[in-house]
């Protein structure tokens, strides 16, 4: 009969313990995903300021001047763009 007893006052337990496990795994994914979208912002954040400094460093007569062909190749507009 104890022991019986002794089984049935560990089940009674395991429902709070299970229920603060639970509670510290959705803890878990709730950071993960934070820290994730936060590390998402800082490099989009990044790499808006890359593509800004390259926008302003290219020349846009020269880039208008391309034809979209071979005779490009040749041309100083895009010799001066490579």
């Amino acid at each position: 009969m104890r022991r019986d007893r002794h089984i049935s006052d560990r089940a009674k337990g395991s429902g709070p313990l299970f229920a603060q496990v639970l509670a510290v795994l959705i803890a878990g994914a709730l950071f993960a995903w934070w820290m994730a979208a936060r590390a998402d912002r800082q490099m989009r954040a990044g790499l808006r300021q890359e593509a800004r400094l390259v926008a302003q460093g290219v020349n846009l007569g020269h880039v208008k001047a391309l034809n979209g062909t071979q005779t490009d190749l040749a041309s100083p507009a895009y010799l001066q763009l490579k």
